[in-house]
């Protein structure tokens, strides 16, 4: 517990002292946000609603044309990744075990944890603006193309085998924390996953028993967890499809079938959630209509490439997640 403070207080915001210019070049985007007002000298959420999200997921499918204020610019939209992506907090593929990355309010004793892949690193923006709205310590664990779920991995043909030993590592020291809230995300690496040896079975496959086995080590290690069902996954990046078709934005749309592609899994994900009393939101609605999983919202790029939300929209969701997290941390008994 002692190494999060020391190390988190030499960054001012990150774990490392050389990420300070990459903490000042991101001060602007955050505070610019729609979803983000300064109060004070702090910085707070603001005040979307489910229902106002849902309206401008529906207006979306009516743009044509790439607003000329998009944000991020088609320009910089690929290097438009989390602050934890710049300053080594997200782990890239060879590292085995997660350093002490402190965010949000570094001298609060309610610690939250962000735990999964890079779909989980993308919802770093909004909760880190959450947690400091609270006054939450926000710690990271993330790698990756790394999924929680306790499967085995295959990548280019190869064992994935950094993966579980980072997941051990991670879940050890999630463990020895015991936070109050543990937020998990990850991609559905349906087709990549193998079974991996000990795990129980019984859940339908083995992507579900995975799932299982964190979930039941999530309720006993954490005094609350949330889980974030997955992302909608497009054709192609969106920056380069817009680039190739400015005035015919809903081409590089798709439709809310395809873009959830496991909508089977998702379920059993959510029942299992239920049975391992870990609560879950479907995220399917903050990122489509019924029909549409548009591009872009408002002035709002919300992919980076092809599957990675862009940290501006993270942040404006920020409201609509924090909607969720509040009651789940008010709630006695969760």
């Amino acid at each position: 517990m002692d190494a999060f403070r020391r190390v988190a207080g030499t960054a001012g915001g990150a774990t490392l002292l050389v990420a300070s210019l990459a903490v000042l070049v991101l001060v602007t985007p955050v505070l610019a946000s729609p979803q983000i007002e300064s109060a004070g000298g702090h910085s707070q959420i603001g005040h979307l609603t489910v229902k106002q999200l849902s309206r401008d997921l529906r207006s979306a499918v009516d743009i044509r044309k790439v607003p000329s204020n998009l944000s991020p610019s088609l320009r910089d939209a690929s290097n438009d990744v989390p602050l934890i992506r710049k300053d080594g907090c997200q782990l890239q593929f060879a590292p085995l075990k997660s350093k002490p990355c402190a965010f949000g309010d570094q001298t609060s004793h309610t610690s939250v944890v962000l735990f999964g892949d890079s779909h989980a690193g993308a919802w770093f923006p909004a909760l880190n603006a959450i947690s400091k709205q609270h006054h939450w310590r926000l710690l990271v664990f993330v790698k990756d193309a790394c999924p929680v779920e306790d499967v085995n991995l295959v990548r280019f043909g190869h064992y994935y085998t950094e993966c579980p030993i980072w997941r051990d590592n991670s879940e050890q020291q999630i463990e020895s924390l015991h936070p109050a809230l543990v937020v998990v995300a990850s991609s559905q690496y349906i087709n990549g996953m193998r079974p991996r040896a000990g795990v129980p079975g019984g859940h339908g496959g083995p992507w579900q028993n995975g799932v299982a086995a964190t979930f039941n080590f999530l309720h006993r290690a954490a005094e609350r967890t949330l889980y974030l069902t997955d992302l909608p996954m497009l054709r192609q990046s969106a920056p380069d499809c817009l680039s190739a078709h400015r005035s015919d934005v809903q081409t590089c749309a798709v439709s809310t079938r395809s873009g959830l592609r496991y909508p089977n899994f998702t379920a059993d994900e959510l029942k299992i959630a239920k049975q391992e009393h870990i609560h879950a939101q479907n995220t399917d609605s903050w990122f489509c209509t019924a029909n549409t999983c548009p591009v872009i919202v408002n002035n709002i790029l919300l992919y980076r490439d092809a599957q990675h939300m862009t940290p501006e929209w993270s942040l404006f969701l920020a409201p609509v997640l924090d909607s969720v997290i509040t009651p789940i941390m008010n709630a006695t008994g969760s």
